[in-house]
């Protein structure tokens, strides 16, 4: 949303500067991403004044000049053909730096002749689109006075600013909604539109019919005749220019006007063109509308339209028709003030492609009672601006605002914020807000005004009570350990605990589609498939966050990115329904573990880095590693079914792990190289109690740790996670940890079975360890492993 420092002072008394609007509206939630005073350039430049004005001796275009700056005299070259003794304009200097396109000035030779500056034209400056004469300034203004004194005479010399505006607040689509939240934030007086009443001297000789009642909801018209339209006035086409939109005529400038303004859309039509009666109603399918935008759309059936006895001529809330448009030539207009349903016009649009400011108002949502009182504004412009006499408003439908209330506990702030306000401030704030408030014992009633669709329940009063008191000055308020609720549950450690962990593992979080196209779906039974999609590419639901993240990899390949680890939290879907979704954590990794070098091998990422990536994940929720099983069993087809497993937790698959099967990197484009795979489902994880600040002290034995080796030969279907566990349950006290360091498979063993070697540690704790003891421990471990069908191998 772009805006001026100098339009803002319209509609709001104020002493901020523009820089103190800039972070007074950051504060207040209107992010300003970009502001530009067009003043600052100009620091430097000077006023200067031709006093000697002769034809160049080798040129028949350019002169010499003899410039006064009020302290002394310099040699000029120009082009400009306005240049004349006794003119007065905006002198460069050797150093200024030019608006127009950043080149420094410096003293040079024209043709033989020397030249000390430059007189300037308004587009060389940064402040206009003239560019065949240097600015003519008034007569009163004197050499060497500040260009920007000067210029501020004559141009409007304002502050643009470029705020983001979110989708919760469509008041701020409006110059006026941004002056409004300022003055509820006590940074002035707000300054609202003084609507004249219309001299309305005869009825609307054009009928109306509104057959789309459902969808325009209010739909009205004014027909102002004997006009004359013409190039808007300089302040008009200045502000425009301003804020990026293109001056057109009076008629049709003083509709965006008021759209930019006031956030009001409006439409302008030529009312001679108009045939008949004037219908609001909804398309027949296949029918064409020529647009103002040149371009010529087939219609879907439903949308709404404003049509005539030629055929449809309005786009009902989103572009009026290239038929029916104000010219130069306009003698009678019709000015249209409507509200719209806004899914329709957001819909609409979409299944077109077409983008338009009004459209923009529309879909976020515009002032239902704004439409009379739109009209009022727009037809006293054109009858000052154009002249003409106005007729009555033809009037269909009823305003779309129900009141409605809500009832905000005075308590719940406290409880939510953690600090309170004393309740006249409560109340003083949702007033300037321009809500009415009545006090029922502990609760306020509030009406949220007509401008304010984004109020709906207390959470929203709380936020607005905030944002306007100010979030700097929230205190700083001290949290007791006991009364923190350290449940970690998927839906809060999704936020705050797995980004960290996963980062920490060197892992790179990304933001992807929910959507993605059907063409990209992994062993899916049924495709979840929208019905209004963004784009033909993401026409269905994600049913796994995997393939997004393959498009990561073979992105960054193709950018010469050799190595990508990257993982996501978000959302997956396995139907249609609003609940019908899981919480899911998914990673790849792709490429070497670490920067090849020449005194090391390089290696690839390999399914057990994934497996500890998981490990980790369980953690967070206190599952021991221990107690998860894996399984190559019912693995997708996506996954390499040799270097993959399901994971499996309180007898349920919660996810899978594993390399990606080549053919599935072949459907991403991604060759020559390998890439493992996790995706594990968040909600299927218990919630748990943070163990906190009660974990055990670590503790350090000064005594050396004892290795002990052995092997078995055991059934090749007795997974190694199963052997390990055996061996470390065998004596909790004292193995401290295992692990399977070779596995042979070949003729000299049996058919159907593996030899496995494992490595054990013993820590010593409190004392040395006895031969006798520590032979006890080791054979324990033996037999937890005979157990399971193995037999000691001896050599």
């Amino acid at each position: 949303m772009l805006f001026t420092y100098n339009q803002l002072k319209k509609f709001l008394k104020t002493n901020l500067t523009p820089s103190e609007v800039e972070h007074s509206l950051t504060m207040l939630g209107l992010e300003i991403e970009d502001m530009k005073d067009m003043r600052v350039p100009l620091a430097d430049f000077i006023v200067g004044e031709i006093i000697e004005c002769s034809a160049h001796p080798d040129s028949d275009h350019l002169h010499l000049l003899k410039v006064n700056t009020g302290s002394e005299i310099l040699d000029v070259v120009c082009g400009a053909p306005n240049a004349k003794k006794g003119l007065k304009g905006i002198l460069a200097r050797p150093g200024n730096i030019i608006p127009l396109d950043g080149t420094k000035l410096k003293k040079g030779m024209v043709r033989g002749c020397t030249s000390n500056g430059m007189m300037c034209s308004a587009k060389e400056l940064g402040i206009g689109e003239d560019h065949d004469g240097i600015i003519e300034l008034p007569s009163d203004v004197k050499a060497g006075d500040s260009a920007i004194s000067a210029l501020e005479k004559v141009y409007n010399l304002d502050v643009i600013y470029d705020g983001n505006v979110l989708p919760n607040h469509p008041d701020y689509l409006g110059v006026l909604g941004i002056a409004r939240d300022l003055s509820a934030a006590g940074f002035g007086e707000l300054i609202l539109p003084n609507v004249k009443v219309v001299k309305e001297t005869f009825e609307n000789p054009i009928k109306v019919e509104n057959r789309a009642l459902d969808d325009a909801i209010e739909y009205n018209v004014r027909y102002v005749k004997d006009v004359k339209n013409s190039n808007s006035p300089l302040w008009l086409t200045e502000y425009l220019k301003s804020v990026n939109m293109n001056s057109i005529s009076t008629l049709v400038d003083i509709t965006n006007y008021c759209l930019h303004s006031l956030n009001r859309p409006l439409h302008v039509f030529d009312a001679d063109k108009i045939k008949g009666t004037l219908v609001v109603d909804y398309a027949r399918g296949g029918e064409e509308f020529k647009a103002l935008d040149g371009n010529t759309y087939i219609l879907n059936e439903g949308d709404i339209v404003i049509r005539d006895d030629n055929g449809v001529q309005s786009l009902a809330g989103i572009m009026g028709g290239e038929a029916t448009s104000c010219t130069i030539d306009t003698k009678n207009v019709l000015i249209e003030s409507a509200y719209f349903n806004p899914v329709k016009i957001r819909k609409t649009a979409k299944q077109l492609k077409i983008e338009s400011d009004s459209k923009f108002r529309f879909e976020r949502g515009v002032d239902p009672c704004s439409t009379i009182w739109g009209l009022d504004i727009a037809t006293n412009l054109v009858l000052e601006l154009c002249g003409g006499s106005a007729s009555t408003i033809t009037k269909t439908g009823k305003c779309g605002f129900r009141e409605y209330s809500i009832s905000f506990p005075m308590g719940y702030f406290a409880k939510r914020v953690g600090f309170d306000i004393p309740r006249e401030k409560m109340v003083e704030i949702i007033k300037n807000l321009g809500c009415s408030v009545s006090i029922d014992g502990e609760n306020l009633n509030i009406v949220p005004p007509s401008y304010r669709p984004d109020l709906e329940g207390k959470q929203d009063i709380t936020e607005e009570l905030v944002r306007i008191y100010g979030f700097e000055k929230l205190p700083a308020v001290s949290v007791k350990p006991e009364k923190l609720d350290l449940t970690v549950e998927p839906k809060t450690a999704h936020k705050t605990i797995l980004p960290h962990i996963l980062a920490n593992r060197g892992l790179t979080e990304v933001y992807t589609w929910s959507f993605m196209s059907d063409k990209k779906e992994l062993g899916v039974v049924k495709s979840i498939k929208l019905i209004n999609p963004i784009t033909n590419d993401l026409n269905v639901m994600r049913q796994s966050i995997i393939p997004n993240l393959l498009d990561g990899i073979k992105e960054n390949l193709s950018r010469s990115i050799q190595s990508s680890n990257l993982f996501e939290i978000g959302p997956t879907f396995y139907g249609a329904k609003p609940t019908e979704q899981n919480l899911t954590v998914s990673g790849v990794r792709q490429g070497d573990k670490k920067v090849r070098d020449w005194s090391d091998t390089p290696k690839s990422w390999d399914f057990y880095d994934v497996k500890n990536d998981v490990f980790e994940i369980l953690k967070v929720f206190g599952v021991n590693p221990s107690s998860v099983k894996f399984s190559n069993e019912n693995l997708p087809d996506w996954l390499n079914p040799y270097k993959s497993a399901s994971v499996i937790f309180a007898n349920k698959v919660i996810g899978y792990i594993g390399e990606i099967h080549p053919l599935t990197l072949k459907k991403f484009g991604i060759k020559n190289t390998s890439v493992v795979a996790f995706e594990i489902n968040l909600d299927l994880m218990p919630n748990t109690k943070s163990k906190g600040t009660t974990k055990k002290k670590l503790y350090i034995s000064e005594l050396l740790p004892i290795t002990r080796d052995f092997a078995v030969i055991i059934d090749d279907s007795v997974s190694g996670e199963t052997i390990l566990s055996a061996v470390k349950n065998a004596n909790k006290e004292y193995i401290s940890d295992a692990v399977i360091f070779d596995i042979y498979k070949g003729d000299k063993l049996p058919s159907g079975s593996k030899s496995v070697a494992i490595h054990i540690t013993i820590e010593q704790k409190d004392k040395t360890l006895t031969d006798e003891e520590i032979n006890v421990i080791f054979k324990s471990c033996i037999e937890k492993v005979v157990a399971l069908g193995g037999e000691l191998r001896d050599k």
